[in-house]
């Protein structure tokens, strides 16, 4: 795509990709515990005032 149109941004899922990438690497780093401690509360599935 770069090669194609040079100008163009950067498409969604090619940042989604590293960003889940980067993720999944400080997951590796800190351990599960601290990696979802980090995730915000809504995130978890906890308590939803919609029912």
């Amino acid at each position: 795509m770069r090669e194609r149109f040079p100008d163009a941004p950067t498409p969604t899922v090619f940042r989604s990709d590293a960003m889940l990438a980067d993720a999944r690497s400080m997951r590796e780093r800190i351990g599960d515990d601290a990696f979802v401690r980090l995730l915000p509360a809504d995130a978890l599935g906890g308590d939803d005032e919609d029912g």
